[in-house]
């Protein structure tokens, strides 16, 4: 096949926007119709960039606040004692609620 021939084989063959097929203008209006649906992301997307969040968010807590580092104090060593201290306080019980609870005979 000579180079001119695969040229004319290339190009399409053009047609008068009033000769369209119904076929290609079903097509056409098919496509602009759901123009919009083809830029939106599928359903799937939101759910597994919700996914990714939370699986990031685990591993940043995890990473800054279990992870061992070593012995030596670290970037993460006072935000560790600040919130490990204020887990503890908020899961054990004062002085006062402890004789509180010796004075009811509770402990």
């Amino acid at each position: 096949m000579s180079a001119r021939e695969q040229f004319e084989r290339r190009v399409p063959k053009f047609t008068h926007p009033t000769e369209v097929s119904e076929e290609q203008r079903a097509k056409f209006m098919r496509r602009v119709l759901n123009a919009k649906a083809l830029h939106e992301p599928p359903a799937w997307s939101r759910r597994l960039h919700a996914a990714s969040i939370v699986i990031s968010l685990g591993a940043g807590l995890y990473t800054a606040l279990y992870y061992d580092n070593g012995s030596e104090n670290h970037v993460l060593s006072s935000f560790r004692e600040w919130f490990f201290g204020k887990m503890s306080k908020l899961t054990s019980l004062s002085d006062q609620d402890l004789a509180d609870l010796k004075a009811r005979d509770k402990i």
